[in-house]
């Protein structure tokens, strides 16, 4: 199987569920190698987009790239911690999370987390998620418990597929 060609299938199915439009500030949490371009570009050059990841040699590649093809002027990849997510209150349009939790770390109530994504968003604003393990239905659901607690509101999930028979669960919420 060509897990990259799986990739590129995927972030189109998840992009076409964020839906990126000109002009927003968008905020990815989990986004790994630049895969993200494919729907970072829509944010046009009066938009931001900032992919957020843990691993720094990930983010200096990917930074390296948007520099080559001359996005890095309102596309940005940070390393950091996105449990410990500090950013300023309504910042961001969106805000999509890829990938953030492992089955065991989905059960405990995550509410502090959603708290600070649910502060960050400005109003109006969306919050995305994305399970890449579709074997998490408890914790899918206390996530949703989770994101209702924290004041979001039209909290609904999904099952979707990323073109090859993989399904995965999407969580969509709004501010």
């Amino acid at each position: 199987m060509d897990l990259i060609g799986f990739h590129w299938l995927d972030y189109l199915a998840f992009g076409r569920n964020v839906n990126p439009q000109e002009g927003e500030a968008i905020l990815e949490l989990g986004s790994g190698y630049p895969l993200h371009l494919i729907y970072s570009r829509k944010v046009g050059p009066c938009g931001r987009y900032i992919g957020f990841d843990n691993n720094k040699k990930i983010t200096a590649t990917s930074n390296y790239l948007l520099e080559k093809i001359g996005l890095n002027d309102h596309i940005y990849h940070a390393a950091g911690d996105a449990f410990k997510l500090d950013c300023p209150k309504g910042l961001f349009d969106k805000i999509i999370a890829v990938n953030l939790w492992t089955r065991e770390m989905l059960l405990p109530p995550k509410k502090d987390f959603y708290e600070r994504v649910y502060d960050t968003l400005m109003e109006g604003g969306s919050y995305h998620e994305k399970f890449l393990d579709r074997d998490q239905d408890e914790g899918v659901y206390q996530v949703c418990r989770d994101l209702k607690s924290c004041g979001f509101h039209e909290v609904t999930r999904d099952i979707v597929s990323g073109g090859y028979p993989f399904l995965h669960w999407v969580l969509q919420a709004k501010k």
